[in-house]
């Protein structure tokens, strides 16, 4: 067999690893088959894609810890695969052909490793996909591809071909943690992560250098941030996720299309949605309020918002909810979901059940029960195989781990943080457990067959109990909770409080002293033993607090011995260089002198290079971890600097030296024992746990859980059966598993549950969840006594001031009876007649330092509302109002309208100037080039006008002036008759007709300008330029740049402003009506009811509307109206912070009943008797019609005048709708007008950079012309040059044959001579010698045509 890593050809199809020899056995040194899992009852409850169905749905595969579990729900059988690191699974997924398994683990450089299934042979292992764990994997729906993704530090995204155990691709996925990954299962090559805040959009896009991932982060916009763990694609290739407040979230590629909601705005879910699917036609959501959901998936595909309705409303088609289906717990968690081969599904329900559900029947079956969230607390029976676990869920479980059962649940109101199991000299029947909880309270508990029993209950800390030991004798329970006070408790006395002492830190460790005399407390970075309060000893009469007496241990040795350790390690390091040194470097043996500086030297600098390393530093946070004392008296300690783990120590008596047993070992964060004392067991924050029979020696270790955070609230706890042979380990990520110790013996005689007796009542009442701690309960009697002795002697003061002032009024009374003569004036009965000015000058300056005092505040609020109102509301012409109908409850907004900008107006101008320019130019007028905003329509405000003018050109002005000649006539009054007004008028007419006639062309008249162009027409016929042509030239008129581009955008803006502020005026227009509307059917209804009232009738109509609502004048959102002043004074009022006593002074005393007192008098009635003559009746039957008649006519009007104003908001919200539409098309252009502009930009640049290298050529193109033309003058005086040159030539060439003669027979000789060229040769360099045979002059035979003459 080939073991595993990167290899040169790909793997054969039937190849498989032999995973015995790859998994990772125990390295203390006893065999890996000592402890082998018996059972495991715990589920990682908040963990998704964590739940899947195998082979017919009867078996069911999650991961929990190092092991993936197989569960099989008809016979509930459990077996386990384990991690080929042993490492907790960071991942798993399921092929979709269910023939393989993926497992992806933790742990550094971790591997995912892919099983067969059913056979789980270790098929292939995919190395280098992360760097520490990976927290989601995923197969794509044709089973080629397998997406994994990394946690922290690196969040790698990578895609495996896994068959070929290669990386296809891979990328960063995030900077934060990912939940989950899938592939698209509609889109080859897509895929879609999510998690912290973000959902990620990813396809395998082909680039110019390969294939790359590429992901689009999803913008949420204007919707809050959310963290997403469930989504699913749709087959339109929308993406639906959730949120964490309950809503879905529709995508369309990475841009949120709309959110979904309930009908009438309530949320789909009343929590984080965490799991969605495809179901048929369905979607089936599921939440963290526990229910699970069916949507109509054609409807969320089709979902369409607008700005009237921003969200899309839905109403799910079906709903079951899991809530309560649990005895004692109300709340359900749904995290997960798996669909079973029987139309069910498989449930995981986060607060601790996994459940068989069946929508149809709305019925759903627990298959499994767990702890939800971190077990805190383990502990076994003394004397049966039964185990008790509580957790952060708040629940106490007791299990029968021998038969792998849980046998009960009691839940209460908080969290558990702690649990013991008393030993027999507590409880002889080893049935009593007591438990701490995070709110203080510790409860007693007595376990039965089917319950536990409430024994006591007392709440002695106001914070997290973190341990609860029993003493060695069982007299005494101590607890240590978060906030440092260490509580003694009588165990003899029904758990009776005897005092506590408060340590700086909380306690981190706790053991017992084995006398029983002190308890041994870690905390903070001291180790100390603190002497335990006798039951009977201590004074509780006002507090429980005790005196610290605390006794320090040998820490601090510990500490010294590290420091001489790492001393000794650098000893031993400086030696082994200086040995080598000395080794690479001898000194010489025949220069001692020599030798002797070297080695001074080398002295010198080893000096130096010590000092600059200082002393060597001993760890500064030394904490114990955990502590345990062994049966010889010897207290072991689990010491570690933070993160960094220190080993296991051995403290003796007092004197001693301590002794490190263990090292290299991860953080120890539990240290237990047996309670035969045999075995040693540990658990590291690595999630290994460890046996030994001692410590120090060989151990075995394994690990079954997560690595953990190292805080007080987290940890492994580990426990042996009273028989020794089972090892119970539990932890704080939920996992609970039972381990079979092969040298065990279990005890078969022991009785289960099924011994114990049934449950009976309580034997005392429950502690309130509001309850004080026993300290606080003490403190608040001890203060209540101090007020109530308070109030006694305030009531005391009150009583002789009553009796004063009695006593006083009836001197009062007395002098007033007495007569005048004898009377004292009031100002001599004043005790202190200054009091009054001095309480009034008190008021008046308190009330001084109050203004000042929020002088500053209401400033400040002053300068932030100017503020905001400058920076959202003064930069708005319009801002966004909506205006409701009267009765039709139908809506209206305006148009969000921006100020235009500075720079704007300054455009809009300088572009106006530059056409008026233009127009004038081209001889026109400024109104006729001058560009007119847009109509709502996009065409030219009065454009129609315009094109009628200036086609009727003058028959429009005689027509004007002509009506202006009528009516100069009919202003003449009667002086013109009308027969000679027409008379005028058809003479007139008969002259304009001669004056036609007279322009009329004779026949076969051509215009010479028509002829002219139909003569040029004809001779460039079939030459018409096209702009294909290459030749075409744009005209200059139709030539766009970027100042026209420009001038372009600028003219739309203007336009668009003034299309919006069109639809604005009207809007306003409309809501100014509605306000006089309001006012007029406010004042016909007091007319109404007047009439009703006259008329003693019933009323008939409902009360008017109260005005405009805020969001129709949000510009009024500052005023302060006067009922708005009196509505705060009331309330101030009503809350005491005006008047005096009981309610006197300071206040207005309220008006008497005057016009309410009165009864109503009717309009037009008066006080004179009613007489009943037929005149009187007549006069009141017609007065009554009148009244009828007025009030059918007043309420006509108010129906009119609703129906009117909603007709009118229905015709203005149409034409909303279509000026938004419009203003979209604009907005399009608009982008597009500035795109053209960024091109023609840069076309200006290419055309400024061609023009310049065109100016540059043509400079140079004239310079190259230029000495053209010089070298041809050059070449014409050389031409004449030569000609005379060789003229001279032929001239002596004559001459010398004439004087040889050409039959001379030395001719040729004598001419060879007369051609011979001379050379003259260089002077040679000054003080250089002549070389030999040098002259001034050589010969040469060589002979040229063109060599000068001599002269």
């Amino acid at each position: 067999r080939r073991t595993a890593g990167a290899m040169a050809e790909p793997l054969p199809e039937g190849h498989f690893y032999d995973a015995e020899e790859l998994n990772a056995g125990s390295s203390g040194g006893l065999p890996s088959a000592l402890c082998a899992v018996h059972t495991s009852f715990g589920v990682p409850s908040s963990r998704i894609d964590n739940l899947f169905y195998l082979d017919e749905g009867a078996t069911i595969m999650y991961a929990a810890g190092s092991r993936v579990h197989f569960y099989d729900v008809n016979t509930s059988k459990q077996s386990y695969l384990r991690t080929l690191s042993g490492q907790a699974v960071g991942a798993v997924a399921v092929h979709p052909s269910k023939q393989y398994i993926c497992v992806a683990e933790t742990g550094r450089q971790p591997v995912c490793c892919v099983y067969a299934y059913p056979s789980r042979k270790l098929y292939r292992v995919l190395r280098g996909g992360t760097e520490r764990a990976f927290s989601a994997a995923s197969f794509d729906h044709a089973g080629g591809k397998l997406a994994t993704v990394g946690s922290f530090p690196d969040y790698m995204l990578t895609v495996w071909d896994w068959k070929a155990e290669s990386t296809v691709l891979r990328s960063k996925a995030f900077s934060q943690e990912v939940f989950r990954v899938t592939f698209s299962p509609f889109v080859d090559g897509s895929l879609i992560t999510s998690g912290t805040g973000h959902i990620r959009f990813w396809r395998m896009a082909s680039t110019f250098t390969g294939i790359k991932l590429q992901g689009d982060i999803g913008k949420f916009g204007t919707v809050e941030l959310t963290d997403i763990r469930g989504f699913v694609e749709l087959p339109s290739g929308k993406v639906l996720s959730g949120t964490d407040w309950g809503n879905f979230l529709l995508w369309n590629g990475n841009l949120i299309e709309c959110e979904v909601c309930r009908e009438g705005g309530g949320k789909c879910h009343n929590g984080a949605v965490n799991f969605l699917t495809i179901e048929g036609d369905r979607i089936l959501s599921a939440a963290d309020d526990g229910r699970l959901i069916q949507w109509d998936l054609q409807a969320v595909e089709a979902a369409e918002v607008s700005e009237e309705m921003p969200m899309f409303e839905l109403s799910p088609l079906g709903e079951m909810s899991l809530a309560g289906k649990e005895n004692g717990r109300a709340e359900a968690r749904l995290q997960s979901l798996a669909r079973a081969p029987d139309d069910q599904w498989l449930v995981q329900d986060g607060a601790g059940a996994l459940y068989k559900a069946d929508l149809s029947t709305q019925q759903a079956m627990p298959v499994l029960k767990f702890h939800s969230g971190p077990i805190t607390g383990l502990d076994t029976s003394p004397v049966a195989p039964l185990a008790a676990t509580c957790g952060a869920d708040g629940s106490v479980r007791v299990w029968s781990y021998v038969e792998r059962e849980l046998l009960f649940t009691h839940r209460f109101g908080h969290g558990a943080s702690c649990l013991a199991w008393a030993a027999l000299n507590v409880d002889a029947q080893a049935r009593t457990l007591v438990v701490g909880f995070v709110d203080g309270t510790l409860r007693v508990l007595q376990v039965c067959r089917d319950g536990l029993r409430l024994l006591a209950a007392l709440k002695p800390h106001a914070a997290r109990i973190q341990h609860v030991l029993y003493s060695p004798d069982g007299t005494l329970l101590a607890t240590a909770a978060a906030d440092g006070a260490v509580f003694f408790i009588d165990v003899v006395a029904s758990y009776a409080p005897i005092g506590y002492m408060q340590l700086p830190a909380a306690a981190t460790a706790a053991c017992w002293a084995a006398n029983g005399e002190s308890l041994i407390v870690s905390h903070g970075h001291e180790l100390v033993a603190l002497e335990a309060a006798e039951p009977g000893t201590v004074d509780s009469t006002h507090t429980f607090l005790l005196p610290l007496a605390a006794k320090p241990l040998g820490l601090a040795d510990i500490r010294a011995m590290i420091l001489s350790r790492l001393t000794a390690e650098r000893e031993a390091i400086r030696a082994a260089a200086k040995a080598k040194y000395m080794q690479e470097h001898p000194a010489p043996t025949d220069d001692p002198e020599l030798a002797f500086e070297i080695e001074a030297a080398r002295v010198e600098l080893e000096a130096e290079e010590e000092a600059a390393r200082g002393p060597v530093a001993a760890p500064e946070l030394l904490v114990a971890r955990s502590l345990l004392l062994q049966p010889d008296g010897t207290l072991l300690v689990a010491v570690d600097s933070g993160s960094v783990s220190l080993g296991v120590w051995s403290l003796g008596p007092p004197g001693s030296a301590p002794a490190q047993l263990r090292e290299d070992t991860p953080v120890t964060c539990w240290l237990g024992g047996s309670r035969s004392q045999r075995y040693v067991t540990s658990a590291g924050v690595d999630g290994s746990v460890t046996l030994s029979p001692q410590m120090g020696g060989p151990f075995w270790e394994g690990h079954l859980h997560q690595s953990l955070r190292l805080d007080e609230a987290g940890g492994t706890i580990t426990r042996l059966s009273f028989d020794e042979a089972y090892l119970l380990a539990a932890s704080t990520d939920g996992t609970f598993f039972v381990l079979g110790v092969q040298e065990g013996q279990p005890d078969t005689s022991a009785a289960g549950a099924a011994g114990l007796p049934v449950r009976t009542d309580d034997a005392v009442p429950d502690v309130e969840s509001s309850a004080y701690s026993l300290e606080e309960e003490k403190q608040k009697a001890e203060s209540d006594a101090r007020a109530a002795a308070a109030n006694r002697a305030k009531m005391t003061v009150r009583e002789r001031v009553v009796d004063l002032r009695r006593r006083f009024n009836a001197l009062l009374a007395r002098n007033e009876a007495a007569k005048p003569g004898d009377r004292l004036a009031r100002e001599m009965l004043l005790v202190d007649p200054g009091l009054r000015e001095r309480m009034t000058e008190e008021t008046e300056g308190r009330l001084a330092t109050a203004r000042e005092e929020m002088a500053w505040a209401s400033e400040a609020g002053a300068v932030a509302v100017a503020k905001l109102q400058s920076r959202f509301v003064e930069t708005l012409e319009v801002e966004d109002v909506t205006l409701r109908g009267l009765a039709s409850g139908q809506t209206v907004r305006s148009i969000r309208t921006p100020k235009l900008a500075d720079w704007q107006v300054e455009a809009i101008k300088a572009v106006h100037a530059i056409i008026d320019a233009e127009t004038s130019a081209r001889g026109g007028t400024a109104e006729d080039g001058a560009a007119r905003p847009l109509d709502s329509r996009g065409g030219a405000a009065g454009g129609g006008a315009v094109g009628g003018d200036a086609a009727s050109g003058g028959e429009g002005v005689q027509g004007g002036a002509g009506e202006g000649g009528e009516d100069e006539a009919k202003e003449d009054g009667m002086k013109i008759s009308k027969a000679e007004q027409r008379v005028a008028r058809r003479a007139e007419r008969a002259k304009v007709w001669a004056a036609f006639r007279a322009r009329q062309p004779a026949d076969g008249f051509s215009d010479p300008a028509d002829v002219a162009a139909i003569e040029v027409a004809n001779a460039t016929l079939g030459s018409f330029s096209l702009k294909a042509d290459p030749d075409y030239v744009v005209p200059e008129a139709l030539r766009v740049n970027a100042q026209k581009k420009r001038r372009q955008l600028v003219l739309m803006d203007e336009g668009v402003h003034a299309i919006k502020m069109a639809y604005n005026d009207r809007f306003l227009d409309l809501r100014q009506l509605k306000k006089k509307i309001i006012a007029g059917m406010a004042a016909d209804h007091e007319r109404v009811k007047a009439i009703e009232a006259e008329l003693g009738v019933k009323a008939r109509t409902s009360p008017p509307v109260a005005g405009l609502a805020p969001e129709e004048e949000p510009e009024e959102r500052l005023a302060i109206t006067a009922a708005d002043r009196a509505a705060h004074v009331a309330q101030e009022a009503k809350g005491g912070r005006f008047g005096g006593f009981a309610g006197g002074g300071g206040g207005v005393a309220p008006k008497a009943a005057t016009a309410e007192a009165v009864p109503h008098k009717p309009s037009g009635a008066d006080d004179t008797p009613q007489f009943n003559s037929p005149i009187a009746e007549a006069e009141r039957a017609l007065r009554r019609a009148r009244l009828e008649f007025e009030l059918r006519g007043l309420l006509e009007r108010r129906a009119r005048s609703v129906t009117s104003f909603d007709a009118a908001l229905e015709e203005l919200r149409a034409e909303r709708f279509r000026l938004l539409a419009d203003l979209e098309a604009a907005e399009l252009r608009r982008i597009a007008l500035i795109r053209e502009l960024r091109l023609l930009k840069e076309f200006e640049k290419r055309d400024s950079t061609l023009a310049s290298k065109l100016a540059k050529a043509h400079a140079d193109k004239a310079e190259v012309e230029l000495r053209v033309s010089d070298c041809q003058e050059k070449l014409s005086a050389k031409k004449v040059e030569m000609e005379r040159m060789i003229a001279a030539d032929k001239a002596i060439m004559d001459q010398f044959t004439r004087a040889v003669g050409e039959r001379h027979k030395a001719f040729d000789a004598l001419l060879k001579i007369f051609r011979r060229k001379i050379k003259r040769s260089r002077k040679p360099a000054e003080g250089s010698a002549h070389r030999e045979g040098g002259g001034e002059e050589s010969e040469s035979d060589e002979s040229d045509d063109d060599d000068d003459d001599d002269d």
